[in-house]
């Protein structure tokens, strides 16, 4: 895991660190600060729209991971449900064998 730490916060890799903006100070702006401002607002938006479709994608893959449980999950109660009726059907056999003797 990678760490930093900037202005007392610290910064990991890991998928449930928040982000951190770092904002640079440049001449993009042209020495305009309505458009300065323009520009953060669209960062700002921009960031919120990524965040949304990682929230999308992580809820996706949490579904996904359940149906698959679920899967499993299925497949093993089949497996119990075959092997108890072999067995039902054995042990029938077996008293029928007895009674027939």
């Amino acid at each position: 895991m990678r760490i930093c730490v900037i202005d007392n916060k610290t910064i990991t890799n890991e998928a449930l660190s928040l982000p951190y903006i770092i904002a640079e100070a440049g001449v993009n702006h042209e020495g305009s600060l309505k458009r300065a401002i323009q520009m953060i607002d669209e960062a700002a938006e921009k960031a919120k729209k990524e965040a949304s479709a990682l929230e999308k994608e992580s809820e996706e893959k949490a579904e996904e991971e359940v149906e698959e449980k679920k899967r499993a999950g299925n497949e093993q109660i089949e497996s119990i449900r075959e092997k108890a009726e072999k067995n039902m059907n054995q042990a029938v056999s077996f008293i029928v064998e007895r009674i027939v003797r």
